[in-house]
């Protein structure tokens, strides 16, 4: 699987191309504030996307779903229980810096979903806490796209709307750091890791963080 990152450098998200370069098919993971990155490549690389996630609803991670959705004709897809979130400009903190940003998803998945792009697959793993309705996708050849969830040595905040912090940690203790540890994570802000490196550097990893 090609997996080409796209960051916004106003907020430091990331947003991830994953495509089967046998059949061109792709999908994109949390079009943030990266339309214009996007569609220059797409220009060169003419990925056809059949699907836009989102890891969950928060603006800086969808600001640029609809323009996606136009340029390349994909459905936006995302938890059913992230609806509500979705389409709140006050819940999903749009509001805050002044946009009125509301996302109605084409298509929801649930819980253990898997994804198709050409040959190759994602599977949801539910992962609340950061939000109610977040989720991560996960490949089977050992890739980990962990939105808000997971960042290196850390973990997402839990203080926003639909956030709970224990629920947060155990989404990570009890889904996450069951996969194997070589798995390559890369979360939705800062630098790619590991599960095993996570389990070893991380203090949410320990029984004695509360």
């Amino acid at each position: 699987m090609k997996i080409k990152v796209f960051t916004d450098p106003d907020m430091d998200q990331n947003c991830y191309l994953c495509a089967d370069e046998a059949s061109s098919e792709a999908v994109l993971i949390d079009p943030g504030g990266v339309y214009y990155q996007l569609a220059e490549y797409l220009l060169k690389k003419p990925y056809k996307i059949q699907k836009i996630l989102l890891t969950h609803g928060h603006f800086d991670h969808m600001i640029s779903a609809e323009a996606v959705k136009e340029l390349t004709g994909a459905a936006i897809m995302a938890y059913s229980g992230e609806r509500e979130l979705l389409s709140d400009d006050e819940d999903n903190i749009s509001e805050n810096i002044g946009l009125d940003i509301s996302i109605v998803p084409d298509e929801t998945f649930e819980d253990g979903a898997t994804i198709n792009f050409g040959g190759e697959s994602l599977k949801v793993i539910h992962t609340p806490g950061h939000t109610s309705g977040g989720v991560c996708f996960y490949h089977p050849g050992g890739v980990l796209f962990s939105g808000d969830t997971l960042f290196r040595e850390t973990v997402g905040r839990a203080d926003l709307p639909t956030g709970n912090r224990e629920t947060l940690i155990r989404s990570v203790r009890e889904k996450l750091f069951k996969l194997p540890g070589e798995t390559a994570v890369y979360p939705g802000h800062g630098e790619p890791t590991t599960i095993a490196h996570e389990i070893a550097e991380n203090r949410f990893a320990s029984d004695e963080e509360n």
